[in-house]
């Protein structure tokens, strides 16, 4: 991958062909420098893949006539990350460079259902990046595959608010809405059940808890998409009596 990040310990494969034909296998040293006979020390450490390999076959160009240079990357260096909070095994998970953010859960048995997919936090020296997983699972981004650096720390805290959808749409389920939102728009709610089966036609009925613990019905008069769904609610979805049949 050409958005590789190298670091200290990545085994590469430098193959020359043309005027100088060889293989060589080396890995990046401690000072983060690719070492090559022939070669000065090439900075490698905190560079992308394709950069270092624009930088290799400037290198290559200027001490070799008719010589091409080929890169690839061997074995792949180790790293230690330590996932804790809402997920199956707790614990420091060794992994490669290349492990993303949901390969490092999985190997961690998985975010439990007391846990929060819209509020994880990825440490890394210091510095909190927020991570919003429904975002990748809806198909909106991929915000979870970047990969992991050692020493990060991966939190999952608790769920958090969470609105039920059931009825007549594509993916019915207990949803957790965004960090801090007490309350959403119907439209928002439905997208991520994703949507209702019907484009028309549809009736759609609120049942909230009321503050006596008793419930309150709530029917929708139209399909206006601005409506607010609060935290707890469960919302209906379901056709129409009058529509036309036949």
């Amino acid at each position: 991958r050409d958005d590789y990040v190298v670091a200290r310990g990545d085994e590469l494969i430098v193959n020359f062909r043309g005027g100088e034909a060889r293989t060589l296998t080396t890995r990046v040293d401690r000072e983060g420098r690719v070492v090559l006979p022939d070669f000065s020390p090439i900075q490698a450490s905190g560079i992308t893949f394709g950069a270092l390999r624009d930088r290799l076959e400037a290198a290559t160009k200027a001490t070799f006539i008719g010589t091409e240079v080929f890169l690839s990357l061997g074995s792949l260096r180790r790293i230690s990350v330590l996932v804790a909070g809402e997920v199956a095994l707790p614990g420091v998970q060794q992994l490669t460079s290349e492990t993303t953010l949901l390969d490092a859960l999985g190997l961690a048995g998985g975010v439990l259902k007391s846990g929060s997919l819209r509020r994880l936090q990825v440490i890394r020296q210091g510095e909190t990046r927020n991570v919003d997983l429904y975002d990748l699972l809806a198909g909106f981004g991929d915000t979870a595959e970047f990969s992991l650096s050692d020493g990060d720390r991966i939190i999952v805290p608790a769920v958090g608010n969470t609105v039920a959808v059931a009825g007549d749409v594509a993916r019915p389920g207990i949803f957790e809405m965004r960090s801090g939102q007490e309350q959403a728009a119907l439209g928002e709610i439905l997208e991520i059940a994703g949507n209702t089966l019907r484009p028309r036609g549809n009736r759609f009925t609120i049942v909230r808890a009321s503050e006596r613990g008793g419930e309150t019905i709530i029917e929708l008069a139209r399909d206006d998409a601005a409506e607010v769904v609060v935290a707890g609610d469960l919302l209906l979805v379901d056709r129409l009596n009058d529509i036309r049949r036949g």
